[in-house]
């Protein structure tokens, strides 16, 4: 945590230092202005990251269409996946009500999805799809990028593994985290080039559901 937290608060105070400095120009000012903001908001969410890690919501369930919030975490996917031509799809046509914490689990899916879109090569896939299997909940995020290594495969839910030059390691075991709160968990179902799925589930307490499988 201290390693994470150092290097934005070292690039803070490097550029407040440089801005404050008399020759300091006023274009590099705004620059060195402009750097300090973009590092403290990147260290408030590294703290929000560490806080939702460290001390997990306990879910406070309402009853949810699952198919209209895949389909919104489907959107604000395609914003990201955009600049680099991937296309992402969602399975939220029928209706699928669920009772389950909507601002967790959405959550939960995002940091899936923005992971997914790390990992997709240039004009690669993304396919979210879900579907309730009797009183399970059950969501697959899928990528047409390389397989995972399987020397990081047993590591990539632990806290603070991470492969990315710039990430924390937090997204997947926060992930994590939220499904098994909601009674289920999440894993790597298909680990090949070309397909790689993670699975999430989640126990459901609407009684009024339809049992569906997920198409794998």
């Amino acid at each position: 945590i201290a390693h994470e937290i150092r290097n934005p608060v070292a690039m803070i105070t490097s550029a407040l230092s440089t801005a404050a400095h008399p020759s300091t120009v006023d274009e590099e000012r705004q620059e060195m202005f402009a750097i300090a903001a973009r590092e403290s908001e990147r260290l408030e969410h590294l703290t929000a990251d560490f806080l939702t890690y460290a001390r997990p919501s306990v879910p406070q369930r309402s009853a949810v269409f699952i198919n209209e919030l895949l389909s919104y975490i489907g959107d604000v996917t395609k914003m990201h996946a955009a600049r680099r031509s991937i296309t992402v799809t969602s399975d939220g046509t029928e209706e699928l009500p669920a009772e389950v914490d909507a601002s967790l689990v959405e959550g939960a899916l995002l940091n899936l999805t923005l992971n997914a879109v790390d990992a997709t090569p240039e004009n690669g896939t993304i396919e979210l799809r879900a579907a309730m299997n009797e009183n399970v909940l059950c969501i697959e995020i899928q990528n047409s990028g390389p397989a995972i290594p399987v020397s990081d495969l047993e590591h990539i839910f632990e806290p603070f593994f991470t492969t990315k030059p710039t990430g924390t390691g937090l997204g997947l075991a926060i992930a994590r985290g939220i499904a098994r709160a909601h009674g289920g968990d999440v894993w790597v179902s298909s680990n090949q080039d070309g397909c790689v799925t993670f699975f999430m589930t989640l126990a459901d307490l609407v009684d009024d559901v339809r049992p569906g499988v997920v198409n794998g």
